[in-house]
């Protein structure tokens, strides 16, 4: 019995170091995501208005197809955000899920994020292109690394369609998987009356459009990976509470044994001395 009570005071010991540990990332998590909401709310304004110079210009436009390549490869060109470092819960795998349901042998792959690219090649798919340990603050000059690369592959007649998964944030706790269309843009369906006001675009809108197409891909990736960021510091705040709160419940359990089994020591040598009392 006495060895039970040491292997549970060992496990009981071993439990609150990890419970100290998942506090402390909780903490870290919780100030990452902070900032990663700051950050985003900085450049919501940014990007919003990119977006809705885009939808202005595609309502000038009569005809937005022939001014990308009419002859294409039948291939698709995934950009996926992954994060760098583990322990965030389901953030990872529902990406990773969503991506495999989608992704063709023969597509083009740009996986952002050391986790996916592990996964993608644990699974013998190697990504065409990598951008890992992009850091906790995103930054516009990969976004637009990746926005150039995206562009030469699909001008070229390599892929006739890009598409951006990202984890869309929600709320604390809601992170939904998200799967957007970038290439080739296409009049969204909204309230003319609403959005036109009547520009003159020089020399023409076609050519505006065609010359604002960098900045809008850019601008696309550059507010998924600040979406993403604060995801993956949400999920891992919540993983890292549960971890925490799983612990603390550990070991409220193993001290219980721990009392029972000491109670039960203690009984059985009172038992013991009595019994000898009695014997002499």
């Amino acid at each position: 019995m006495a060895q039970g009570m040491q292997e549970t005071k060992r496990r009981i010991q071993s439990v609150k170091v990890i419970s100290k540990i998942t506090k402390a990332m909780k903490l870290v998590a919780t100030a990452k995501l902070r900032r990663a909401k700051k950050n985003f709310d900085d450049i919501r304004e940014y990007y919003e208005a990119v977006d809705k110079t885009v939808s202005e210009l595609l309502i000038n436009v009569r005809d937005v197809k022939k001014i990308f390549p009419k002859v294409a490869k039948e291939k698709t060109l995934y950009i996926a955000i992954t994060s760098d470092l583990g322990l965030c819960g389901s953030y990872n795998s529902n990406v990773l899920k969503l991506l495999k349901h989608n992704l063709k042998a023969d597509d083009i792959l740009v996986m952002i994020g050391t986790k996916g690219n592990n996964h993608m090649l644990s699974l013998n798919r190697k990504p065409d292109f990598t951008f890992l340990k992009t850091g906790d603050k995103p930054s516009y000059e990969v976004s637009n690394t990746i926005s150039r690369e995206v562009l030469s592959q699909f001008y070229s007649g390599n892929i006739n369609k890009v598409r951006l998964i990202y984890t869309k944030y929600v709320n604390t706790l809601t992170f939904i998987p998200t799967i957007t269309d970038i290439l080739p843009v296409v009049n969204k369906e909204t309230d003319k009356d609403a959005i036109s006001q009547n520009y003159e675009f020089e020399p023409d809108a076609e050519t505006v459009l065609k010359k604002t197409i960098p900045l809008y891909v850019s601008s696309l990736i550059f507010g998924a990976l600040a979406e993403s960021q604060i995801s993956e510091q949400s999920s891992r705040r919540t993983a890292m509470e549960s971890a925490t709160d799983n612990a603390d419940e550990l070991t409220k359990d193993l001290e219980l044994k721990y009392n029972r089994a000491r109670q039960g020591a203690i009984t059985q040598e009172i038992s013991e001395i009595i019994a000898g009392a009695n014997s002499n």
